[in-house]
């Protein structure tokens, strides 16, 4: 019996050492996970940062050749009304010709090859969507330009909206004709707060609700209010929601 004790004393004792051992095993895999986690989250947030920088570099190269584009739509478009002008004096002065003559001809069958009187009518319109194209482009470039200066993640007093309208102003630039964005802001007081990562937030949430209503489209709603002297800021969309599977990977970096 004796015998039989000590081996049980033993074999208890074997026990609680594997038992100890695999509980110590355990705590160094779930603390090399954090570790990793934590390494691949920093990492992200390098990369996040690059991308930041990169987009600010783009925009301040961007914004010197779209000055001078606009600045030259808008010679064009003078230009383009003074031979418009021009064209309709010498149809004008065509109805005192001989329509006989081989210069009536001639300035005649050229007037319908070119096809002048579609060209009058049509080159304004389209000189137009040029320009307010280009005009698009800048505001987005400025808005981008805006958001980039204020990349500290440091709080601060300051107007959201200021940043919110440019953030909107970029998201528009990404919704098709399907969809609808509402905006619903109110007169916000100043906050403290770290404007950048606000934007950064909204605009995520914002580009996420477009790709969740794809090609079919639907409605898309940023709104404010002050609740308990918070600001609450409400991102919803009609589309069809997140399976719980999507859901338990959202603050995943990289993850859409």
């Amino acid at each position: 019996g004796l015998v039989v004790l000590i081996l049980l004393m033993f074999a208890y004792g074997r026990w609680r050492a594997v038992q100890a051992l695999d509980l110590s095993l355990h705590r160094e895999e779930g603390l090399t996970s954090k570790l990793e986690q934590v390494s691949e989250h920093m990492q992200s947030a390098e990369r996040l940062a690059s991308l930041g920088e990169i987009a600010a570099g783009i925009a301040h190269e961007i914004y010197n050749p779209i000055a001078y584009i606009e600045s030259n739509l808008d010679g064009l478009r003078e230009d383009l009304l003074a031979l418009t002008k021009f064209i309709q004096t010498i149809d004008h002065a065509s109805d005192h010709l001989d329509i006989r003559s081989p210069f009536y001809q001639e300035l005649l069958v050229a007037y319908q090859r070119l096809q002048i009187q579609d060209t009058c009518m049509l080159a304004p319109q389209r000189l137009q969507d040029c320009i307010d194209g280009i005009a698009r482009v800048d505001q987005i470039v400025r808005d981008m330009k805006k958001l980039s200066r204020h990349s500290s993640s440091e709080k601060r007093m300051c107007d959201v909206n200021s940043d919110l309208t440019s953030v909107i102003n970029i998201a528009r630039s990404r919704i098709n004709s399907n969809t609808t964005l509402e905006i619903e802001l109110i007169e916000c007081p100043l906050i403290p707060c770290s404007p950048s990562q606000i934007g950064q937030v909204v605009m995520n949430l914002l580009v996420n609700a477009i790709h969740a209503l794809g090609e079919e489209g639907g409605i898309i709603t940023l709104t404010e209010k002050i609740v308990d002297q918070q600001l609450h800021i409400s991102v919803t969309d009609t589309g069809e929601g997140m399976t719980s599977e999507v859901a338990s990977r959202i603050f995943e970096p990289f993850f859409t």
